[in-house]
């Protein structure tokens, strides 16, 4: 038995888990009944023996049960949020020696989706909730034109020039509030998200934030710490027409003096690779700044590399980019 919390009231939880013997990735959770029927109204979950994520808890989903009144059931409403993350693949070549090759785990970016299904017959039987409140940049001003909305539903609005948003005619229930604006996007992250329990009837105040600095860093590079020397990229691909070109290896390559005598010099040549993710986007943790750093479309089919652009970062800089893919 799962005791309820404040959103869960009046209900009776049954928590399932993976055997302890259990190490292949898994999903946890509880199965909550309403305490006076014992009916199944929802099931909450997350992942777990999932080593290569820094939280458990950012890879999870819900699933809502809807009882008819002909008896019937169906899923009223279901979202599921996955982190979607890769690795950089970190060649070091010695002039003279066999390469090593580090591969280290980098950032990830949030990727939600999900359904909310309505029918008459349960527009008749539930009072809609409501929800507005303000959204704010990391300095507390406004974050006008921001997209706010009540992630797998069709629920969603636009904050005015002052922050405000408002939300009207909601199911009641609980969210996740999500808030998506250009700057942010630019990262691959949300400017804002939360959870929330709307309860019928009744209009709810939820006042929205977005990260700062180290906290959109720890975001995009949770297991990286930041040196003096180094720097953290986004890169975000796109066409001549400006779409987001996808699922592209990029690489970034650099050098550095390791060894320098009078008789010869030997050095190192590193590179970092990402692939770009849905958005057309790739992020870059840890990279030499002070310096130019290529920017290379890797070409698999034809084994060749082509230039794209090139950057060069300020020590513990946290930017984003925009770069055209050049012709293949």
């Amino acid at each position: 038995l799962s005791p309820p919390s404040r959103q869960r009231r009046g209900m009776m939880g049954l928590a399932f888990a993976p055997a302890p013997s259990r190490r292949l990735p898994e999903i946890e959770g509880t199965m909550w009944l309403d305490g006076r029927t014992f009916e199944l109204k929802l099931v909450e979950f997350k992942f777990v023996n999932t080593s290569d994520l820094p939280d458990d808890a950012v890879a999870n989903g819900e699933v809502h049960f809807e009882k008819l009144t002909n008896g019937a059931w169906v899923v009223r409403r279901w979202f599921l949020r996955l982190p979607y993350g890769g690795r950089a693949s970190t060649p070091v070549t010695v002039s003279g020696a066999t390469p090593n090759v580090f591969v280290r785990r980098v950032g990830y970016t949030l990727r939600e989706e999900g359904g909310h299904v309505t029918t008459e017959a349960m527009l008749d039987q539930i009072q809609r909730a409501g929800l507005v409140g303000t959204v704010t940049d990391s300095l507390g001003s406004p974050l006008g034109g921001a997209v706010v909305q009540l992630s797998g539903t069709p629920y969603k609005t636009i904050a005015d020039a002052r922050g405000v948003y408002r939300l009207e005619g909601v199911m009641p229930g609980t969210f996740n509030v999500i808030v998506e604006h250009p700057a942010y996007r630019a990262f691959g992250v949300f400017a804002a998200d939360a959870e929330v329990t709307l309860p019928e009837g009744l209009v709810s105040q939820l006042q929205l934030s977005a990260p700062r600095t180290r906290e959109l860093r720890t975001r995009l590079c949770p297991s990286h710490s930041q040196a003096f020397d180094s720097a953290d990229v986004r890169i975000n691909l796109v066409d001549k027409a400006g779409r987001p070109v996808t699922f592209q290896m990029l690489r970034l390559t650099w050098s550095k003096v390791i060894d320098l005598s009078a008789a010869h010099v030997r050095s190192q040549v590193n590179y970092a690779e990402r692939e770009t993710d849905q958005y057309g986007g790739a992020t870059f943790c840890g990279v030499p700044s002070q310096v130019v750093l290529p920017i290379l479309l890797l070409d698999a089919e034809r084994k060749r590399t082509v230039r794209a652009d090139s950057v060069r970062l300020k020590d513990r800089e946290l930017i984003a980019i925009t770069v055209r893919s050049p012709e293949m």
